[in-house]
């Protein structure tokens, strides 16, 4: 086994996700904001909204969004900005509405998407370290993760011989090529809406309808390069 990866091992091993969510879920203080009322909207707009096609269901829940602005997101892969507050009475009325009531519509939350790829990963794991606010993305190989965060200091420590690099960049071709671990997959920061989004997550909920944030949709229908593998994921 080598040093350096035998030195990370307990740590790796513990950040593996194995798919779980990325991000706790949250435990809010008591008091200090008020809790929404779930007011049913009328019959009427609710079919104004179907009618201009914002309405955006699953099973018992729909979500009132804006056409083209719609992302599934799912919601092992969701997470609020740092230091987000959170009240405990609003997570657990989301909670209880989305478990008690046989239709709800609310209005979708916003935030920004964002696929998964080596920057991100190698970004997260070094979130993790400092932070421990959210786990950490993986490629799904554990030797992988410890390599691309610094891969000249792991090829030195390990004293590793030509084809012993070689073979790590195939291997790191493969899980690209083939979108292992968090590869290829999108997250999602939530910009607006939190409660509801952790709300549904605690109920059981394995995917919410939120709305792609405005400075995101603008860069993704500029045609920027970089936001071109994005509008693929815009409903």
């Amino acid at each position: 086994m080598k040093k350096l990866f035998e030195s990370w091992r307990g740590y790796l091993t513990e950040m593996q996700r194995e798919f779980g969510p990325i991000f706790d879920q949250p435990y809010g203080g008591a008091g200090g904001d008020e809790v929404e009322e779930f007011k049913n909207l009328s019959r009427e707009e609710i079919e104004r909204e179907k009618k201009f096609g914002n309405l955006y269901c699953q099973e018992d829940v729909c979500w009132i969004g804006k056409k083209g602005r719609m992302i599934k997101v799912d919601l092992d892969y969701v997470y609020p900005i740092q230091g987000n507050i959170f009240y405990q009475d609003k997570l657990d009325y989301f909670k209880n509405l989305f478990r008690t009531q046989d239709e709800v519509y609310l209005h979708a939350p916003y935030g920004i998407l964002s696929i998964v790829d080596l920057d991100s990963i190698k970004e997260s794991i070094e979130y993790e370290m400092y932070s421990g606010d959210h786990k950490a993305l993986t490629t799904g190989d554990e030797e992988l993760d410890v390599y691309i965060l610094d891969k000249e200091k792991y090829v030195e420590d390990n004293d590793l011989e030509e084809e012993e690099v070689q073979q790590l960049e195939q291997d790191l071709q493969y899980a690209i090529a083939n979108n292992e671990g968090d590869l290829g997959d999108t997250i999602f920061q939530s910009r607006d809406g939190n409660h509801r989004i952790f709300g549904a997550r605690a109920a059981g909920k394995k995917y919410i309808w939120a709305i792609m944030y405005q400075n995101q949709y603008d860069d993704v229908m500029g045609e920027k390069p970089w936001m071109a593998g994005y509008k693929k994921y815009l409903k």
